[in-house]
């Protein structure tokens, strides 16, 4: 009897304690409840705000896999989601040409993150087959190893902006007609009067070999010439390749040096000995380098002086500066000289493009351009590049 008392003392003990835990959980449910819906109110908040937003977003996972895709995503590469959830499908909507380098980057984000660019471009190849320019921002998932990758189809401003970009060349080749006629009509002259004295006096066998020789080189410097020009006006598409610096400067000089010399603008070459070379499209860094020259020539209209300066102040970057003794810039139109039709050229004189595409062209070519003036004291107009390994 006395065991089973105990045993029922017990008993009625563990109910105690049971109805006082039980009677705790009671006071905390409210709190709980409260805090469990208003979890789930954000998790709804921030779904629908992902499902809804206007850019083409996906969860990625780190070995590539899309765990989720919004509605825009869909849409962008064609396929329902049920088909692309789960599926290491990331570099199935990379053109072929570009997919090594989105492999790179995105090793180089696992292993330095800070110093890598959220930011790229890329061909974005739907499930159709069709082809769309994509600028893609990566983020990643704090305390995860996932990313979150937001595609903007920049497609249409891609082709205005080539647009704007052939508009801002032809402009700059309309400046250096002049020249360019000059540096054809001499070679013509001087052919043709070699020609003539060689009519004159056929027997010569001395004479009539320089003559030849001398037609044959002029040729080759008035076809370099059109070549030059042809190279300059043609519609570039992002061809990129290793570029000599020196070479590419050259090839743009020549094409205005008539309308430096007729300015009365003298130029100074300060180039390095050993310039790593730069990975690029040589004929939109020529585009640059031209609209960089012409600015400055239109900065001295009564003449002036012209630096061009080139070195490679870290092992991985090349500097590329323009420093002109022109009229300078205004601060108050500092802020406003990369705006894309901005000028203070008279009224059909200039574009407003030179500095608004060459800027663009720089930020492609993963490089930066700085402008430092003073009102009467000068431009200089600083390029920096990534350069390549030696």
């Amino acid at each position: 009897m006395k065991d089973e008392a105990k045993t029922k003392e017990h008993l009625i003990n563990e109910l105690r304690e049971l109805r006082q835990t039980v009677n705790k959980l009671r006071l905390s449910t409210p709190d709980s409840d409260k805090k469990s819906q208003t979890l789930q109110e954000s998790q709804g908040m921030y779904f629908a705000i992902f499902q809804t937003t206007g850019t083409a977003t996906a969860v990625v996972e780190e070995d590539g896999m899309l765990s989720l895709i919004n509605a825009e995503f869909e849409r962008l590469c064609g396929y329902p989601k049920e088909e692309v959830e789960g599926k290491k499908m990331n570099l199935a909507f990379v053109a072929e040409a570009d997919r090594q380098r989105i492999i790179n980057y995105h090793q180089m984000r696992r292993t330095s993150r800070n110093s890598v660019p959220r930011n790229y471009e890329f061909k974005f190849v739907d499930r159709y087959g069709n082809v769309k320019d994509v600028l893609a921002t990566i983020d990643m998932i704090q305390g995860t190893n996932k990313d979150v990758s937001s595609l903007l189809d920049i497609t249409e401003h891609k082709k205005l902006e080539g647009q704007l970009m052939q508009a801002a060349k032809m402009n700059s080749l309309a400046v250096m007609a002049g020249g360019i006629a000059h540096q054809l009509r001499n070679p013509l002259s001087v052919i043709s009067a070699t020609a003539q004295l060689l009519g004159e006096r056929p027997e010569h066998k001395q004479l009539r070999n320089q003559c030849i020789k001398k037609i044959n080189t002029t040729v080759r410097r008035a076809s370099l010439v059109i070549e030059n020009m042809l190279n300059f006006a043609r519609p570039q598409h992002g061809n990129m390749a290793e570029v000599n610096v020196h070479t590419a400067l050259k090839g743009t000089l020549d094409l205005i040096a008539y309308h430096m010399t007729s300015r009365n603008i003298r130029l100074q070459k300060d180039f390095a000995a050993d310039l790593p070379s730069v990975y690029g499209n040589k004929e939109l860094l020529q585009q640059v380098f031209a609209n960089l020259i012409l600015n400055a020539c239109n900065a001295m209209p009564h003449g002036g002086k012209l630096k061009i300066t080139t070195q490679a102040i870290q092992p991985d970057q090349v500097e590329i500066r323009f420093e002109d003794t022109g009229q300078g810039i205004s601060p108050s139109h500092m802020p406003f000289i990369f705006d894309p039709f901005f000028t203070t050229m008279p009224a059909g004189e200039g574009t407003g493009l030179g500095l608004s595409i060459s800027y663009s062209i720089v930020q492609k070519h993963q490089g930066t351009i700085e402008v430092n003036s003073h009102p009467g004291q000068g431009t200089a107009v600083i390029v920096r590049l990534p350069a390549m390994s030696r």
